[in-house]
Order: C-alpha cells, then sequence, then structure tokens
C-alpha cells in the first residue's frame, strides 16, 4: 500500500514540475502512474466525450479508428506467448491475474512504443489519450506530443515493474495526458527488457449538446424521423447516443458522416443505397445487426472491430475482399450474394453461421466452408464451383442452392436433414447419392433442372425419388421440342421459313436456360407458341400445332414452378 501511495505522491510530483518547467499548467494535466485492473479505474472514467475509444486486443487486433503504432505485436504472437500480462477484468474477472487475456508487446522496452493517432479518420486530434503499462523491466516513462511532434511534456521515470512475468496484475499502471489542443502521439518506455501495454484509450472532448452536422440530406432526413424530431430542432449527440435502431434504407445517402456518434445502435439499415464510403461505421461495435445491400461498396475493412454484429447483408456491393470479416465470430446470417468474391477462406472461422448466401460471386475453391457444421441455409448459386466434398460433412443443411455451377459427382448422401436441393444447370448425370440418401423423402423437393441426366438417372432414379414422395422438378429440354420441329419439316410441306423462325425462337429459349435465364427462355417459347397459333391450319397442319403448343406451355408451366 505504502508503495502504491509513493507511485501516485510521484506522479503528481511530476506533473507538477512538468507544469512549472514548460509554464502551460492550464494547456495540458498529465494522469499517473495509478493503478488499473479494470476500465472504471481510468481518470477518464465518467468523463463526457464526443467520442471516445478503448483498444484493448481482446478481438486479436488493433483495429479501433485512428490508431496506429510504430512497432511491436500481439503479445500471443511474440517470442513470449506464455508471458501474457493483459489488464486484469479482461478474462472475465478481476482475479489478480492478465495471462488470459491479450495485450501488445515490443522486445526492447527502451525503444518504447509510439501510438499515433488520426485526425482524418477521427475528425479531430484527441483530447485525452491513455495507456496502460502492464510489464517490462527498469523504470517507466511517458511522453505525449502535440500536432506539430513538439512534445506536450514527459513524466517518469517510475520504478514500478517488479521482477515477475507471469501474469500478475498488482504492477499494472495507468498513464495518460489531456490537452484541449489535441494530441498526436503518446509514447511509453522502460529501461531494460521488453514491454508490454493494453487498453490504449483516447476520447475527443464533447458534451450531450453538442450539435452534430449531417452533411447528407437523405441521412440527415432518416435520423430526424428516428428521433421525432423537426427540420429546425437540432441534432445532438445525446441524441444520436440514444439511437439503437435506424432505418435509412433507399435514401439516395452518399455520405455517413455523423453516424459515428450513434454508438448504441443495435440495427442499422442501409441497403438501397450509392454508398461507397462505410468508414463512419468502425466505431459502432453494439451493431448486432447491419445491412448494407445494394450499395457502391469495395471497402469493407471499417467491419472488421463490429465483433457483436449477429446479421450482416452486404448482397449487391461490389466487394472482393472479405478479409475483415473473419474475426466477425457472432455472424449467424451472412448475405454476400452479387459481389466479385473468389477467396472465402476468412469465412472458416464463422463457425455460428446457419445462414450463408454467396450467389453470383467467382468462387471455385469452397474447402474453407467444411467446418461450418451449423450451417443450415447455404446459397452457393452462379459460382464456378465443380467439387462439393467439403459440404459433405455440413449434416445440419436443410436447404442448399447450388444452381449453375460446374458440378458433376454430387457426394451429398449423408445430408439427410435436407429438405430443399437445387442442382439446375450443372453436369449432373447420375444421382444415385441422393436415392441412397435416406432423408430425402416425402414433402422435399430436388430440382435438377438442365442437367445431362442419364437414362439410369431418368428412368430409374428419378422414379424412385418420386415413389418415395420427393417432388423432383425437371422441365423437358427444348432439344425435344426443336427435334419435333426438324422431324415436323422433313415429313411436312411446312415453308422453309416458317421453320427456320420456330427453330430460332427455341434455340435462343435453350441458351437463356443455359445461362439459368428463365425469363427470357419464357419470353422465346411465349413467341413460339403466338407463331404456332398464327399458322395452325395454314402453314402448319393443325394437328402439329396442337402438339408444339402443348408442349411448349408444358415447359412454360414447368419453368415457373
Amino acid at each position: 500500500m505504502k508503495k502504491q501511495i509513493l507511485f501516485i505522491t510521484i506522479a503528481l510530483l511530476a506533473v507538477s514540475l512538468h507544469a512549472a518547467i514548460t509554464g502551460t499548467a492550464s494547456a495540458q494535466t498529465f494522469y499517473g502512474p495509478t493503478a488499473y485492473l479494470k476500465t472504471s479505474d481510468s481518470p477518464f472514467d465518467g468523463l463526457s466525450f464526443g467520442d471516445f475509444y478503448l483498444e484493448d486486443f481482446e478481438d486479436e487486433s488493433l483495429n479501433t479508428p485512428g490508431l496506429s503504432v510504430n512497432a511491436g505485436v500481439l503479445t500471443s504472437d511474440s517470442p513470449y506467448p506464455d508471458l501474457i500480462d493483459s489488464v486484469d477484468e479482461d478474462d472475465g474477472a478481476v482475479d489478480g491475474s492478465g495471462s488470459d487475456g491479450e495485450s501488445w508487446f515490443r522486445s526492447s522496452g527502451s525503444a518504447g512504443l509510439t501510438f499515433t493517432f488520426d485526425a482524418a479518420v477521427l475528425g479531430s486530434l484527441p483530447t485525452h489519450a491513455g495507456i496502460v503499462w502492464t510489464d517490462g523491466g527498469g523504470t517507466t516513462t511517458f511522453e505525449a506530443f502535440d500536432e506539430s511532434g513538439a512534445s506536450l511534456g514527459t513524466i517518469g521515470p517510475f520504478l514500478i515493474a517488479d521482477t515477475l512475468h507471469t501474469g500478475e496484475t498488482d504492477e499494472d499502471r495507468f498513464f495518460g495526458v489531456s490537452d484541449p489542443a489535441g494530441i498526436w502521439k503518446i509514447h511509453i518506455s522502460n529501461s531494460s527488457g521488453g514491454i508490454e501495454v493494453d487498453h490504449i484509450q483516447y476520447g475527443i472532448d464533447g458534451t450531450e449538446e453538442e450539435e452534430v452536422d449531417i452533411p447528407d440530406p437523405g441521412l440527415e432526413a432518416a435520423i430526424r424521423e428516428a428521433l421525432g424530431i423537426s427540420e429546425t430542432d437540432l441534432i445532438t449527440v445525446a441524441d444520436l447516443e440514444g439511437l439503437t435502431f435506424l432505418d435509412a434504407s433507399g435514401r439516395g445517402i452518399k455520405n455517413l458522416t455523423g453516424l459515428k456518434h450513434c454508438k448504441n445502435l443495435e440495427k442499422l439499415e442501409l441497403g438501397y443505397n450509392p454508398t461507397k464510403n462505410i468508414n463512419a461505421l468502425s466505431g459502432l461495435t453494439n451493431l448486432e445487426w447491419l445491412d448494407l445491400h445494394l450499395n457502391d461498396i469495395s471497402d469493407i475493412s471499417a467491419l472488421s472491430g463490429l465483433t457483436n454484429l449477429e446479421r450482416l447483408n452486404l448482397n449487391g456491393n461490389n466487394i472482393r475482399d472479405i478479409s475483415a470479416l473473419s474475426g466477425l465470430s457472432d455472424l449467424e446470417l451472412l448475405y454476400l450474394s452479387g459481389n466479385s468474391i473468389s477467396d472465402i477462406i476468412p469465412l472458416s472461422g464463422l463457425t455460428d453461421l446457419v445462414w450463408l448466401d454467396l450467389n453470383g460471386n467467382d468462387i471455385r475453391d469452397i474447402s474453407a466452408l467444411s467446418g461450418l457444421s451449423d450451417l443450415v441455409l447455404l446459397y452457393l448459386n452462379g459460382n464456378s464451383i465443380s467439387d462439393i466434398i467439403p459440404l459433405s460433412g455440413l449434416t445440419d443443411l436443410v436447404w442448399l442452392d447450388l444452381r449453375v455451377n460446374d458440378i458433376q459427382i454430387i457426394p451429398l448422401s449423408g445430408l439427410t436433414n435436407l429438405e430443399v436441393l437445387r442442382l439446375g444447370h450443372n453436369n449432373i448425370s447420375h444421382i444415385g447419392t441422393l436415392v441412397a440418401n435416406p432423408g430425402i423423402n416425402a414433402g422435399d423437393y430436388v430440382s435438377l433442372r438442365a442437367n445431362p441426366l442419364s437414362d439410369q438417372a431418368i428412368d430409374t432414379d428419378i422414379p424412385t425419388l418420386q415413389d418415395r414422395g420427393v417432388h423432383v422438378d425437371i422441365y423437358p429440354p427444348v432439344g425435344n421440342l426443336i427435334a419435333a420441329v426438324e422431324g415436323i419439316y422433313i415429313s411436312t410441306d411446312l415453308p422453309r421459313g416458317t421453320y427456320k423462325s420456330l427453330i430460332a425462337h427455341l434455340k435462343a429459349a435453350e441458351r437463356a436456360l443455359d445461362k439459368a435465364n428463365e425469363v427470357t427462355a419464357i419470353k422465346h417459347l411465349s413467341t413460339f407458341i403466338d407463331q404456332c397459333e398464327r399458322v395452325r391450319g395454314t402453314k402448319l397442319e393443325e394437328e402439329d400445332a396442337d402438339y408444339l403448343i402443348l408442349y411448349a406451355e408444358d415447359m412454360i408451366e414447368a419453368i415457373r414452378f
């Protein structure tokens, strides 16, 4: 206890001495070293900030907005992963040990660590900044710098290190500084050994009545509606912090400036907007539901720290790189259709996923999905997949869409919970594995449209499934109708011009179905029927016309179903 009081006394003396030397006692205030076991021990706790951020490294990355460091690694990635000394509370309990948390380490304590704040990202430099020193050797010194790089002052050196490196937290100390003009950098070092730090925290002064500028008119209108305020009322920080739900879909929103103050949002809908930059969302760490479908987004790195997300919709954007999603382990529903994604390895650890939509991308390799054993609904339509063996162990799957790929072999006999299986527009000939799947039975649906099915599949396997009560969806190949028209042309007086026109519409329908464009296929088949009606009884015998029309109508009905 005497040792702790001595440290605090020395800290206060150091602050006073520094102020006396620089003559700027009113400009900045230094804090520490003070004991720190939990966030409420921070001198900043309870202060009013327009923005406040805490980097605790517990998501195994340094990713809070506007913060960078000059050196070091996560302690778990250092040469000494067994010597982690994070802030005590980070393992879920204040128990004297920080060995089960995460922190930041540099092997040269004398060189120290410099953390820099980016005003362009934050809107301005922080007015308060602090750090928790958790381990090292020798004496510890803390320094801060203004936006020009000039020193705001130094406190220390302080002899606070003990000789233990086993995760104990008694020696953990907070160092910090405040300056209304802004803080560009903070630097901390100790004179020997390595250095380990945690809980970098920084904030920008603000009052609850501070007005927030929302430059985008669509976003402003959505916020005013959510708050129930008029066009003349001010939008304040307190207003935005009170929002837990915001629907700003289809508002023509391009600029998300101001949303960073909506720190308590749990559900945010921004679908169907022309938004490109989503950096303003990076600090909304309470979000559980985020809808960004049909925007113009290519960079989703701002989402990497939103670790409470359970539902995320990014359908219909311009996304190629999804590495930012790798740490969002709470995700249960993820929509990524209609992008340009080829590498899905970042999804391999998202084991809570139950619904995953990857339709319409550039995916070939799906091995990353093999461990997502909780998946119930999986959409992979419109990719370039040939090997689906990685799916063979996903036994919870109920709905599986694999249309429009390059699949030949379907090792799905073990997916006994399947109720809907869509395999249209592939290169599948044999379906014995479906017959061998005892879970595919009465009431289930299997689509095999536009596949080169073998005689065994058509004559034996499909009837077997149908006898079990399975609805097997195949439409007659357009080639059969083309062959019928060719036969009529050869055996009757059907004019060559009429024949060529009928064949052209059928081949156009066939090409459309090959691309899974069923709307276009129906359009061409309908035109074919209309032409048959027009020449019925004149250029085309009535019996032949009736046969062709009935065949085409049956095909349209099958396609629509």
